[in-house]
């Protein structure tokens, strides 16, 4: 690695103690660049534990991303590439400057994004970033509940990992134990007619340490939580990656209908009464499940309607 933080990282990951002068030794850097790089990862929500006779040592162990690892275990012919940092995975393949199906994972993703211009906290080595590039030869219009599509194979991909109770609330967020565990932002860029370069980012808790959850202004969770170590990055990446690609294949294909049945037994808001924030301030309604063209129905003393997800944004009533 040539990220100084992330080099010394790699040598914390196995959550055991490293004493100062070994760590610098290995390095090849002082006393002094250690404590700094330190410092570099508790800033970014790292706990990071010292002690004058034993050194540092990470609050638990992680598993760094391997490209090898991960393309390896995803299907052929998928461009694969593993950052150290960056700013947004999203932005890596923004203007679909890609080839048909190209994924982009990041070590630390410092400036994440998410609906309606929201962030997405990301500890290095704490959380799964990763976008995934499709080529659709099918036009704009038909895209428009690929998000539930996404999502829907995320959860999948956690299934298949052992990871049971994953819901999906419209229109884009992983949730556990009534939490977040994740989100969504697709990007689609492309004609009426096709084709359409499109991008789905992928943001996943897998460890959030308490540092990393102050500010954050809903409940959240992480896979650590529900039992799943946080050395197994590499297997989840290349499930993730496996499972959006072969829903890509499919949704351009057939559409939503082969989805739309899963999808709904994942759906954690049908049934129940929700606020919906617009530019029109806020309203509220029962949610109805999701519309073949991706919206949301709602219930409400005025009828049925059909939400657009770039339009509002919702929250379950308590």
């Amino acid at each position: 690695m040539n990220d100084p933080a992330l080099h010394l990282l790699a040598r914390l990951a196995d959550g055991r103690w490293h004493g100062g002068p070994a760590l610098s030794d290995a390095l090849g850097v002082s006393r002094a660049a250690i404590w700094k790089q330190v410092e570099v990862l508790r800033g970014a929500a790292l706990p990071i534990e010292s002690d004058p006779a034993c050194g540092y040592r990470l609050a638990r162990p992680i598993a760094l991303l391997s490209a090898e690892r991960i393309a390896a275990a995803v299907p052929a012919g998928i461009e694969l590439d593993v950052l150290e940092r960056c700013a947004s995975t999203n932005a890596e393949l923004a203007g679909g400057g890609f080839g048909h199906r190209r994924a982009v994972l990041a070590e630390w993703q410092q400036a994440g994004r998410g609906r309606r211009g929201r962030s997405w906290i990301a500890p290095p080595g704490g959380a799964m970033a990763l976008s995934f590039g499709f080529r659709f030869e099918v036009g704009l219009p038909r895209l428009g509940p690929l998000s539930l599509v996404a999502g829907l194979a995320c959860a999948e991909a956690l299934a298949g990992q052992g990871v049971s109770g994953v819901g999906l609330k419209w229109p884009n967020d992983l949730v556990a134990g009534g939490a977040k565990l994740g989100g969504l932002l697709v990007e689609l860029q492309g004609s009426v007619d096709g084709p359409c370069s499109v991008v789905v980012g992928v943001g996943i808790n897998v460890w959030l340490p308490e540092p990393a959850r102050a500010g954050i202004d809903q409940p959240v969770t992480d896979l650590a939580a529900l039992g799943v170590a946080p050395d197994r990055r590499n297997e989840l990446a290349a499930a993730l990656v496996t499972s959006l690609d072969a829903a890509c294949e499919r949704f351009e294909k057939l559409g939503f209908a082969p989805f739309a049945e899963a999808w709904a037994a994942r759906d954690v808001l049908a049934g129940r009464a929700v606020d919906v924030h617009g530019t029109g301030g806020v309203r509220h309604g029962v949610a109805d499940g999701v519309s073949e063209r991706g919206g949301l129905w709602l219930r409400t003393d005025a009828g049925r309607e059909e939400l657009a997800a770039g339009e509002v944004s919702l929250r379950a009533r308590v």
